[in-house]
């Protein structure tokens, strides 16, 4: 049997991945199917004069990476396994759910054969979400502080971002005069944020991780400078077949171990 092979070194922002917390907000439930994201136009104003971005915009026929099914269950509970999932397929956006439960099975059985691997995490100091800077568009952060930048609503509503104006609570803020903040619940592939980058006023936008003192992650998970790699192969319906898991521990030294489908972890590195 022919096996297709993938290789994923989950640390940090090697695969640029987030996980911090955040709550659902309300929004339109039709969205397209899994796909590359569609602009809503380019950043100018409509035959009225209006900044595009204040203009409602339609869901129906926009497509936004990610599986719908996939994008509602993160963030999950073993982020570790998260990432590691999303790892093997970043082209989805989002971690598959079948190969997230298999994962997170995995990490349970070998941190009960040796619990000190509990201590050791892909990357504990992630950040809490994105700040776009915009330095040359001052009028969109005023936008979105005010409540009035709506050119995102539909993305907001997919990802479970929550905005209102600056000031009333959600998960967007603005910093320094010139940038706004936007927490991000789930762990997403960069198309995320590709996404975002489609839309009237953040063409020109430069968007960098954001960490925030007040949440996240690293508030419960000490680094240990440890680390957790995941090679894989899949069988012919494109499901995981063999795991093997190294970790890096910064005291005890390197453990691989091997899962197959069915069988306990066996130790061979």
């Amino acid at each position: 049997m022919m096996y297709d092979r993938a290789m994923t070194l989950a640390r940090g922002w090697v695969t640029s991945l987030v996980l911090v917390a955040c709550v659902a907000s309300e929004g339109p439930a039709s969205f397209g199917e899994t796909g590359e994201s569609e602009s809503t136009g380019e950043s100018s104003s409509d035959d009225t004069g209006s900044p595009l971005w204040e203009l409602p915009p339609s869901c129906d026929e926009l497509v936004l990476p990610g599986d719908p099914i996939d994008v509602a269950a993160t963030p999950r509970a073993d982020r570790d396994a998260e990432i590691l999932a999303l790892g093997l397929a970043p082209e989805l956006g989002v971690a598959r759910q079948d190969r997230y439960d298999v994962i997170a099975a995995d990490l349970a059985m070998i941190e009960a054969i040796r619990p000190e691997l509990a201590d050791v995490h892909v990357e504990c100091e992630v950040p809490n979400g994105y700040a776009f800077w915009l330095f040359e568009a001052p009028e969109v952060v005023d936008a979105v502080w005010l409540g009035q930048y709506h050119a995102w609503d539909c993305h907001n509503a997919f990802y479970g971002i929550e905005h209102h104006a600056v000031g009333q609570g959600g998960d967007v803020w603005r910093i320094d005069g010139v940038a706004f903040a936007m927490e991000v619940a789930g762990v997403f592939a960069p198309s995320f944020i590709d996404a975002y980058r489609t839309l009237p006023g953040l063409e020109d936008a430069s968007i960098e991780p954001y960490w925030s003192p007040l949440a996240g992650f690293a508030e419960t998970c000490m680094p240990t400078g440890g680390s957790i790699t995941l090679e894989a192969t899949f069988d012919a319906a494109d499901d995981l077949d063999e795991r093997t898991y190294a970790f890096e521990h910064p005291e005890l030294g390197s453990f691989v171990y091997l899962v197959t489908p069915g069988a306990a972890p066996i130790q061979i590195g």
